[in-house]
């Protein structure tokens, strides 16, 4: 049976995988990792605050089960109060609206509220990249770990070694998306071979994301999925 979400859920960590002690192993498929996050505050930079471990889950869920799950992870993870974490769904299906008066079907495609911008970049460059976002008015990032799978850069006979990676998650409402965007890709150099690589993926779902009409810190957003917007460097 093929899912039509991720659920992605970002909170401090030891507080996603409580949460799913409490869930009665209704959301068994997943997985958990440790990440570091970032937010955009020149107080908690100076305090040397700015940066908190943060613990993500990535959640398989149907459709018909997605606001039930964001209900649960909501009142578990107190995700509309300031500063606990967020949770974003991302389709994994490209679905289409088809017009009903006219032979031709016709493709429609929606402007998703919101994106999360996903740059895999060589280790030790994610605070730069995050630097770079923040400049351009992003809230804040996640920065996860990871190892290259493709030709390394170092090659010592017999030993293949994999260079590090970090890979750096931000969520941003749809006006800011080109300029966070186009930051990342000039400050890191990107347009050149083996610098990194950037793709957007589209949210349907969200809570607990800042946004500049918003006059509190977090709000919930709902956007029903009916097309695919295709993301592209």
């Amino acid at each position: 049976m093929g899912y039509d979400f991720l659920l992605v859920l970002i909170a401090k960590r030891g507080l996603v995988n409580k949460a799913f002690a409490e869930s009665n192993q209704k959301y068994s498929a997943r997985i958990t990792f440790f990440a570091e996050g970032s937010v955009n505050s020149t107080v908690l930079k100076v305090l040397g605050l700015d940066r908190s471990s943060k613990e993500v889950a990535i959640v398989p869920v149907n459709k018909d089960d997605l606001d039930e799950a964001f209900d649960f992870f909501e009142r578990e993870l107190k995700l509309t109060e300031k500063n606990t974490g967020i949770a974003f769904s991302v389709p994994l299906k490209d679905l289409h609206i088809f017009s009903n008066h006219s032979s031709d079907a016709k493709k429609t495609t929606v402007d998703f509220p919101f994106h999360c911008i996903t740059a895999i970049v060589d280790k030790g460059k994610s605070s730069r990249c995050i630097n770079a976002a923040l400049k351009a008015h992003a809230s804040g990032g996640t920065i996860l770990q990871g190892h290259g799978a493709g030709i390394p850069k170092d090659f010592y006979f017999p030993i293949a070694i994999e260079p590090q990676k970090d890979i750096v998650l931000i969520v941003t409402e749809e006006p800011k998306l080109k300029q966070i965007e186009q930051a990342i890709i000039k400050d890191l150099q990107l347009t050149k071979p083996g610098m990194g690589v950037l793709f957007v993926l589209p949210v349907n779902k969200a809570i607990g994301i800042r946004t500049s009409a918003s006059s509190t810190d977090h709000i919930a957003t709902d956007h029903t999925i009916e097309g695919l917007k295709n993301g592209n460097i």
